[in-house]
């Protein structure tokens, strides 16, 4: 009798499995019909887990590679589907359906495709945020990015820059071979800590320095953090369940504590130093001023610690990830072209001559050659190749029959817009021509996606200004000569090893 009951039992079970593995699989076919139903062309999914992303979860193609491919895939349709896991995604690839989506309408695409709840203080900034919340905090903070505001920031980095030329004249003395990327990590940690936090951390001099130590742990990308990232990425309800956070407790609470304490350093002796916590200080103070008037007032700004810890982080996290990719894809393109080198420099050279060897903000923005590499730079190394935007309601795409429906997130390809031969003559080759007046004239101006357009345009814009503030030091100085080993890199993206040898 026993074994019959343990038969049936195991019977059940796999019964069970078999139900829970059959129903499974009719449930995906149903997602994996969705565009096809709408008759909108796709990407057909290559996996019945992951979607369209199989080649990306398995690593056997970069994040960039990945979305031009899906750009190339759904050519020469104006927009087509793909399934990011089970979710359908909307590819668009014409750039005047992009100016609707990202400025024209953009009230029914305000929100940004994001997994943020509230659960990870660092999570909820600026970029993650949604509605009335986002609108205020974005009021708020917009004035850190004015010109008045960057211009006092871009005195700040002078000394790191000054500390940069004095770390890099030995081995240019020496004519050694130096590991550039890791000094251009030091180096990005210093100026966005000091921009953002308000903290000299000086990593160029203390490689292990506690600020940068803790910056590594939270922005570089290593295995827990893909891995977190990825199990987001599939189901953000289930990791809410099981408290799956994608930043390091440990160095969560060291930015937090550092915001803390600097803000209450400076309140209680007066300390005003023209950096983004001068502006939080100054927003809190606002806020608390405002609810002794009206306690009952329907706009309040939350103004914890948590929440200006956040926002400081989202100043440091963007700035140093893609400014310190730009400045390394820069040093290892002027050294893979030296004819664009050296008319860079010669710009740099004669505008130091021409100001008694000071460069300043006003100074910085009349130096066009060094705009257009800039800008070059960001096209082929772009630090977010996409834009996300989740669809608010029903939306019918201008001169189509196809809707959108509320609830599906809308993919603005910046890479595979910026690499299209249609907008870019020859776009794998590395040249700042692209960014001529002649040449932006002739393409439309939504092909030309640097840094994101309406509303919720990165508000960094002005801050490559500090990505030219940097070069012009750095070449004013050194050339620069690249490892021949660095020329085996793929276009797509700047090399993690990149050595150079410095020229004075």
């Amino acid at each position: 009798m026993t074994d019959l009951s343990s038969l049936i039992t195991i019977t059940n079970f796999i019964g069970l499995i078999t139900t829970i593995i059959i129903l499974s699989y009719f449930y995906l076919k149903k997602c994996y019909q969705y565009w096809e139903d709408r008759k909108v062309p796709y990407v057909k999914p290559t996996s019945l887990l992951f979607g369209s992303n199989l080649d990306l979860v398995l690593q056997r193609t970069s994040f960039q590679e990945y979305h031009a491919d899906l750009y190339k895939q759904l050519a020469p349709h104006r927009f087509g589907g793909y399934y990011n896991f089970q979710r359908p995604f909307l590819l668009v690839r014409d750039p005047e359906i992009v100016k609707h989506i990202l400025v024209v309408d953009f009230a029914k695409f305000s929100v940004r495709h994001t997994d943020a709840d509230g659960s990870e203080p660092l999570r909820m900034h600026l970029f993650n945020l949604k509605g009335d919340t986002w609108k205020l905090l974005k009021e708020k903070i917009s004035p850190a990015f004015s010109p008045a505001k960057i211009k006092a920031m871009v005195e700040l980095m002078k000394e790191c820059a000054i500390e940069l030329v004095d770390v890099l004249k030995k081995p240019s003395e020496d004519q050694r071979d130096i590991f550039i990327t890791d000094i251009i990590s030091r180096y990005g940690t210093d100026v966005i800590g000091t921009c953002a936090f308000g903290y000299q951390a000086h990593s160029l001099l203390q490689p292990d320095a506690i600020f940068r130590t803790m910056a590594r742990r939270i922005i570089e990308p290593h295995f827990n953090f893909k891995l977190r990232s990825l199990l987001l990425a599939i189901s953000p309800k289930l990791c809410r369940i099981f408290k799956v956070r994608m930043f390091d407790p440990e160095a969560t609470q060291y930015f937090i504590d550092l915001v803390d304490e600097t803000i209450k350093y400076r309140e209680s002796n007066n300390i005003v130093r023209n950096d983004f916590i001068d502006l939080l200080i100054a927003v809190k103070r606002e806020e608390h001023l405002a609810n002794q008037k009206d306690k009952n007032r329907s706009r309040k700004m939350d103004v914890s610690v948590e929440n200006l810890a956040a926002q400081c982080f989202a100043f440091f996290f963007a700035g140093y990830s893609t400014q310190n990719l730009t400045l390394g894809a820069a040093l290892l393109e002027l050294a893979r072209n030296p004819d664009v080198q050296r008319k860079l420099r010669q710009e740099i050279d004669d505008t130091f001559a021409a100001n008694n060897g000071e460069i300043n903000y006003d100074i910085l923005n009349k130096m066009k050659y060094m705009e257009q590499v800039v800008s070059e730079v960001i096209r082929c190394y772009p630090g977010q190749p996409i834009i996300l935007r989740q669809c608010g309601e029903n939306y019918k795409i201008p001169d189509s029959d196809t809707v959108i429906e509320k609830g599906v997130t809308v993919f603005v390809p910046r890479y595979g817009l910026n690499h299209d031969p249609e907008y870019y003559p020859d776009p794998d080759t590395f040249d700042p021509e692209h960014f001529s007046d002649e040449a932006k004239a002739a393409r439309h101006p939504y092909a030309h996606l640097l840094f994101g357009e309406g509303p919720r345009k990165c508000l960094g814009t002005s801050h490559r200004i500090s990505q030219s503030y940097r070069s012009n030091w750095f070449l004013h100085t050194f050339r620069t000569k690249i490892w021949s080993n660095a020329f085996q890199t793929r276009v797509d993206h700047a090399p993690e090893e990149l050595r150079v040898y410095l020229i004075s």
